[in-house]
């Protein structure tokens, strides 16, 4: 037997080393299950499985065994010869996330070198998810690597369209990749006395398809490098943190070194610019690397402003825990300097839990000493965790130092993978390397000598979660995605990108907090808990935008937020929503009307805002803005008498006003109504308010409120209104054309179908004469239309209805043929379907 089922568990020694080996989590199919082989290149232990779903709800699984391959002696469709490693059910952790398994019924899963070992893994649901090669890798089939390291190799497997597994079972399919991670221990020692070594949560050492150089043997030789490099210090090691920092000065350094004093001298950004009015910014790249290991080596370049770098994201797929991060800096570029500790300055230190595959790992701002760059000057930043659990991409075109992506403001460039922690020598130093992350930075304002005006806009979200999840740790996931889609939608929303772009808007970091509302837990189950978390997004804009308007606009952005934050818990938006409506205004005036000069557009703005706001108790009224206003020409209006010498001229100013809003629910209210209600209830001191705002007013005789409406629908996209005819009327009309074309259709279908049916009976009844008329002129038609002469046409559109007459010149056959025949094209004709032979 090529395994040991719990014989040797906890047999390793002190020298062993906890690992794991993880295939995709980039799954593109699911079903019940998955079915794959590994072989191993040393004997290990196999303690842990994290399976792969997608939802976050509870399931309930199955973990299966064997020797050998799991196509062999019957393992496609015969459970008997497999052993169950565990059963049980547990809560998924959804999108990008392993669900762990530990502690199988039987112990750990021994495997000598050069075996190879089946899994069957499955669930009572199809929400196994999985990952279809075929369109990657067209070639390969079950039983060939998909994945390895220097320990074992993972194979392409199938995938199992039903649950359980039947004798008869025929839902297999071939070229499926399981997705998730195997942790296992092997006799090796681990490198250094990181804590990343213990099985209670091991680290992801090894990225998906990461080549065997980042193997733990190869680690341990850098090891060894690390140890004699700086013999010197022995507090180095193991203590990496306290003892760093002041090794670097005395010990490592020498005094022509231009790092240390061109970074710690510099003043910040507020001290450079004069007016102390400065914009934060991001630059984001690619978060999809799906190799990694330790650290990541990168460069940014500034342009033509000076910037201060505030703090930095990381790409961590590990969110089972907490990850250590420390980040080190140098002015100047970084080669050269990639594996020389005293080059480097260190600038932060933080502790957290990570945002998983796909997400920015923020650092606080409060554990990031920022970096000023003046105008075009280049600053390198050394990125490492304390496990291996660190993304980034290996480029399929750029080379070191090339641009990874670019604003007006920065360039990020590539730079180095290190697969070891805390420096790593030549050996374990990859390149060109991609940094996955987000850029933090703080510029200049550049918008003249105004300072940016901050606007802060607070949702509410009810967070439901696990019960072993603490409260700060939810405020930073939170915040962080919150953060994440926000900045999103600034560049994919065509409304926010044209304020960004129009108004120099911009996003602070995101906090959160426990919220002072409560959640409402009838929904939650006891294995379950609700926090109410309220998120606070800093948005920065410039002069042109009040800061009303900017709050409604973001407001109305609430539900795709906690769609975001939704992929990392269950999320219920409870905070306030936006409302919206346009009022109509008419001023009449015996005078000649004018429209509004824009210093009474302000300040009749201000007045109608004065009195909603005052008048309405519910909602909290954000901004009134003027969208329209139009003067009707002189007219003469009747008075109550017919004669025509009472009329007056009468001119008129229309103006419409747009009006925004936001309220808690409950209770849902209609706010166009409210409006209306409002003014029609106190319509003389509405009146009277309007006055007080400006001179203007006093030509104008009365000030009535023609009504409310909604928003104009006319801004709907196409697919909702397309040339403003109704979508309802096209729908109509296009069902209605439809029904005319099937009526016409069969008609003509029908009374073909009839003539032909006709022409038969008649030249069946006429008889042999009246045939052999027609054999001239059939035959030259026939010659016309080859397709006739088909054989395989005859033969399949030919009835049962044919016979052969005698004569002079041959054999005379007559056939009917099908209707389909006739559909194709073929030949035509209103009496029969003729041939000689």
């Amino acid at each position: 037997m090529s395994y040991i089922l719990g014989a040797n568990a906890g047999s390793r020694g002190e020298e062993s080393c906890a690992k794991e080996i993880e295939t995709t989590y980039l799954d593109n199919l699911g079903s019940y299950a998955n079915m794959f082989d590994i072989k191993t290149y040393d004997s290990m232990e196999i303690y842990a499985v994290d399976i792969y779903t997608d939802v976050t709800k509870e399931i309930f699984y199955q973990i299966y065994t064997k020797p050998n391959s799991f196509k062999d002696n019957g393992g496609l469709r015969d459970l008997s010869v497999w052993t169950l490693l565990k059963e049980g059910s547990v809560i998924g952790r959804g999108f990008g996330n392993g669900t762990a398994i530990r502690d199988f019924d039987v112990g750990n899963l021994t495997i000598d070198a050069e075996e190879t070992v089946a899994f069957y893994i499955t669930l009572n649901t199809t929400d196994l998810r999985y990952r279809n090669i075929s369109g990657e890798m067209p070639l390969a089939t079950a039983g060939d690597i998909y994945t390895q390291n220097e320990d074992m190799e993972i194979h392409v497997g199938i995938s199992i369209g039903e649950y359980p597994l039947r004798r008869n079972s025929t839902f297999f399919y071939d070229q499926r990749v399981w997705s998730g991670t195997l942790h296992y221990i092997v006799d090796r020692p681990c490198p250094s006395s990181t804590p990343s070594i213990l099985p209670s949560n091991p680290p992801s050492e090894f990225a998906s398809g990461t080549p065997a150089t980042l193997g733990n043997s190869e680690v341990s030789a850098e090891s060894q490098y690390l140890t004699t490099a700086i013999s010197q210090s022995p507090s180095f090691v193991p203590s990496f943190v306290p003892s760093f920092i002041p090794s670097f000065a005395p010990s490592l350094s020498t005094s022509s070194s231009p790092s240390f004093p061109d970074i710690t001298v510099r003043p910040d950004l507020q001290t450079v610019n004069k007016n102390s009015c400065y914009q934060s910014d991001t630059l984001v790249t690619p978060l999809n690397g799906t190799t990694g290991a330790y650290g990541s080596i990168f460069s940014v370049t500034s342009k033509e402003e000076t910037l201060e770098i505030t703090t930095l994201s990381f790409h961590t797929d590990f969110s089972g825990g907490n990850v250590t991060a420390i980040v080190y800096t140098k002015i100047g570029d970084f080669v050269g300097y990639e594996n020389d500790p005293s080059a480097w300055k260190r600038i932060s230190q933080s502790t957290f839990r990570g945002s998983g595959s796909g997400h920015g790992s923020t650092i606080s701002k409060d554990e990031f000493e920022s970096v000023l760059l003046y105008p075009m000057e280049t600053a390198s930043f050394y990125v490492t965790l304390t496990t291996a659990d660190l993304r980034y991409s290996r480029p399929d075109t750029l080379e070191l130092g090339d641009k990874i992506v670019s604003n007006r403001y920065l360039d990020v460039n590539a730079g180095y993978g290190l697969a070891d922690y805390p420096f790593a020598s030549e050996f374990f130093i990859y390149s060109p390397r991609l940094f996955n992350g987000i850029v933090h930075y703080d510029r200049g304002s550049d918008i003249g000598s105004a300072c940016l005006s901050n606007t802060n806009v607070t949702y509410i979200f009810n967070i439901v979660h696990s019960k072993g999840v603490a409260e700060s740790e939810i405020f930073q996931l939170v915040a962080n995605r919150c953060d994440e889609v926000a900045r999103g939608l600034m560049v994919s929303n065509d409304e926010l990108r044209n304020f960004r772009e129009e108004y120099n808007m911009s996003l602070d970091i995101a906090s959160a907090r426990r919220s002072d509302g409560s959640c409402n837990t009838e929904t939650v189950s006891n294995k379950y808990v609700c926090t109410p978390v309220a998120v606070t997004l800093k948005i920065k804009c410039g002069d042109g935008i009040r800061e009303g308007a900017l709050r409604h606009l973001w407001r109305s952005f609430s539900e795709d937020i906690a769609r975001g934050i939704d992929t990392l818990f269950e999320t219920i938006y409870d905070g306030k929503i936006p409302v919206q409506t346009d009022l109509m205004l008419k001023l009449k005036t015996s005078s000649i009307a004018k429209e509004m000069p824009s210093s009474t557009i302000d300040a009749f703005e201000v007045g109608v805002l004065e009195f909603l706001r005052s008048a309405l108790k519910i909602v909290e009224v954000l901004d009134a803005q003027v969208i329209n206003q139009a003067v009707q020409s002189n007219r003469y209006l009747q008075r109550n008498d017919d004669d025509d010498s009472n009329a007056s001229p009468t001119a008129t100013l229309d103006i419409s006003i747009q009006v925004v809003g936001e309220y808690r629910p409950p209770p849902r209210i209609d706010f166009t109504g409210e409006v209306e209600d409002a003014i029609d209830a106190d319509a003389q001191n509405f009146e009277e308010t309007i006055r007080r705002t400006d001179e203007f007013f006093e030509v104008y005789e009365s000030i009535d409120m023609v009504g409310a409406k909604p928003p104009d629908t006319s801004t709907l996209p196409p697919n909702e209104s397309t040339g403003g005819i109704p979508m309802t009327l096209i729908i109509i009309l296009a069902v209605l054309l439809g029904l005319f074309c099937l009526f016409v259709g069969s008609y003509c279908y029908f009374r073909k179908k009839s003539k032909k049916r006709k022409g038969f009976d008649d030249t069946f009844v006429k008889g042999s004469d009246a045939l052999k008329e027609e054999r001239g002129k059939l035959f030259r038609r026939m010659q016309r239309r080859n397709s006739l002469n088909n054989p395989s046409i005859m033969d399949d559109n030919i009835t049962a209805v044919q016979w052969t007459m005698p004569d002079n010149s041959g054999s005379f056959t007559m056939s009917t043929r099908q209707e389909e025949f006739y559909d194709e094209g073929a030949y035509e004709m209103e009496d029969a379907h003729c041939e000689w032979s």
